[in-house]
């Protein structure tokens, strides 16, 4: 799926939040969505997800206005994941897979006739593509932190989306469930979006990155091209060191003590 923002503007309470911004997703391509606290990366992926229209410009999916989609146009197109949420009622890890489906049935939310079979065995695939068969019973807030970000993973592929949209995904995790969560994110292939703080974890999984300072795109590019020690000193304001890492060959960024 083609991705592009040009010139989006979105703002609350008197401020810009998101300041003109503009830059196109490679399709097929992970691309991290980079910058500081506050730099506007959650407010810019909600706008891509078309959960927030923007004030100016316009996101654009295959060539058209997204916003301009139906609501349940939109979610059979992209999948969003938003920063860790706790459903409110007692789910079971296959109610939470099932949830992705809703996009696909009518008006009311329920299954027409002969989709109910065919819904539950795509949510067991997708289950199986993120790791997790055997978990369809498990009550989903028993889960670990890594567990519950693989089966909303489940979740958005159950809607069949073309595009996958990330809010800092690895928040929470510990190193091996970051690395395995971002392992799997990558084998699905899919056209990706993430919001990510880790410089390293962007260098090293993302094909693509768009760094954010104060709502404006400052660079955009590869890895390599763009998470320069220069740039670094700029939006972050602290000194690093741009290495090769000795295993990927990929860049691993060192920072100097404050």
């Amino acid at each position: 799926m083609e991705l592009s923002a040009r010139d989006v503007t979105w703002g609350a309470g008197g401020l810009i939040i998101v300041d003109g911004v503009s830059f196109a997703v490679p399709e097929g391509c992970v691309t991290g969505l980079l910058g500081p606290n506050g730099a506007g990366k959650s407010s810019l992926l909600r706008l891509l997800a078309g959960v927030a229209a923007p004030d100016g410009g316009v996101v654009l999916a295959d060539g058209a206005d997204l916003h301009g989609l139906p609501r349940r146009e939109r979610a059979r197109r992209l999948a969003l994941l938003e920063q860790e949420t706790h459903p409110s009622v007692p789910l079971t890890v296959l109610d939470v897979v099932l949830l992705g489906r809703i996009p696909h049935r009518s008006g009311w939310g329920l299954p027409r006739a002969g989709e109910e079979a065919h819904d539950g065995e795509l949510a067991e695939r997708c289950l199986a593509t993120v790791g997790l068969s055997g978990f369809e019973g498990r009550e989903f807030a028993t889960l670990s932190g890594g567990e519950r970000q693989r089966v909303q993973v489940a979740r958005a592929l159950a809607q069949e989306p073309r595009l996958l949209l990330l809010d800092e995904p690895t928040n929470h995790l510990d190193v091996a469930a970051q690395l395995s969560l971002l392992s799997l994110v990558r084998s699905l292939r899919l056209t990706t979006v993430a919001a990510l703080h880790d410089l390293n974890l962007a260098a090293s999984w993302c094909d693509h990155v768009v760094v954010l300072d104060a709502g404006r795109v400052v660079a955009d590019g590869a890895p390599r091209d763009v998470l320069t020690p220069e740039l670094i000193a700029d939006v972050y304001g602290v000194r690093a060191h741009v290495l090769d890492h000795p295993g990927t060959g990929r860049p691993l960024i060192a920072f100097d003590p404050a």
